[in-house]
């Protein structure tokens, strides 16, 4: 049996259990960041503003395949996946166990509406005389939301280090691991702001106890590390995340005002290498606002039609500089 929820901007007031948290306009609603809004018992607070539109949550009382074993009867579901940060879960009635341990539940969710590959987290909070469980995420894509017992992937992460190797210029990554059984591969990801991770590499499964790679180009600034410990089905965990710190020279190149409000953003350089050298600005999703080319000691760039955001300006010679426009 599914019950069916249209998430729309005249409807939803009327099933949200708080106030003041939502807000609507033609392109569908915000839940605000910090917010506890109940949606037919799912329960969402995130950590940052939520938009959706054009969407359906379906509630299911059929349970899904998960690992070895299989989730409890009641499985969320958005017709168009949300990406979501914040606390998030449900709560579940005694009969719906569908034979799971209620005591070893925890959230699992997927990336897409239907397919086998879903996601189960570890320590997830659970007041089972509430009947409620919730889950702290990150920058998550939702399709699919619901509680399993069904255990980790078979494999345990004893250890996840990060630190630069000898000369200071790469990040050498290494792991620890235990009852490394039918497991398929570590996918190594990278980040600059610790929400957005895009895959780096891959190292297979060997059986072995200890893993390492080594990123020889990390960014200049903060860099984020995971791994995405992947299961023979496809299913997966997170690692914890671990971060590093990469100074360029200062003496040769520097990018100022950090900030940048309605002004001329100067890339001073004292690397005669760098003369004639191409470079990019982008914004944080890649996209490529403008190209440029190093001129001298000082290049200049006009930051003056540029939206309030974050950028980030690359140059031929792999460093990378992070702009705030305010």
């Amino acid at each position: 049996m599914k019950k069916l929820l249209t998430l729309l901007s005249i409807c939803l007031p009327y099933l949200l259990h708080a106030q003041f948290v939502v807000t609507s306009g033609t392109n569908g609603i915000t839940i605000k960041a910090f917010a506890t809004v109940s949606i037919d018992s799912l329960i969402m607070s995130p950590s940052s503003d939520v938009m959706i539109s054009n969407n359906q949550l379906t509630r299911s009382s059929t349970n899904q395949a998960i690992g070895a074993g299989n989730s409890i009867d009641r499985v969320y579901s958005f017709s168009s996946p949300i990406t979501y940060s914040g606390n998030i879960g449900f709560k579940y009635n005694d009969a719906e166990m569908a034979g799971n341990t209620e005591a070893a539940l925890d959230i699992a969710y997927a990336a897409s509406g239907s397919g086998s590959v879903w996601i189960t987290t570890t320590g997830s909070s659970l007041n089972t005389a509430a009947n409620t469980i919730v889950q702290n995420l990150s920058n998550a894509t939702i399709a699919r939301l619901t509680a399993t017992s069904a255990g980790p992937l078979p494999v345990t992460l004893v250890e996840f280090t990060a630190k630069k190797d000898e000369q200071g210029q790469a990040a050498l990554l290494q792991w620890e691991v235990a009852n490394e059984q039918s497991f398929d591969k570590y996918n190594v990801e990278h980040g600059i702001d610790g929400k957005t991770f895009a895959k780096l590499g891959e190292v297979k499964a060997t059986g072995a106890s200890n893993y390492q790679f080594t990123d020889s180009n990390p960014e200049t600034g903060i860099n984020f590390y995971r791994l995405q410990m992947q299961n023979l089905d496809g299913s997966y965990h997170y690692s914890p995340v671990r971060s590093l710190v990469f100074e360029n020279d200062k003496t040769a190149i520097n990018v100022f005002p950090n900030p940048v409000k309605e002004e001329t953003v100067t890339i001073h350089s004292t690397d005669k290498a760098l003369d004639g050298k191409n470079g990019s600005v982008t914004d944080i999703s890649g996209k490529v606002i403008l190209s440029f080319k190093i001129t001298g000691d000082n290049t200049y760039i006009d930051a003056n039609n540029w939206l309030a955001g974050i950028y980030l300006i690359r140059l031929e010679n792999g460093m990378t500089f992070k702009i705030v426009k305010q």
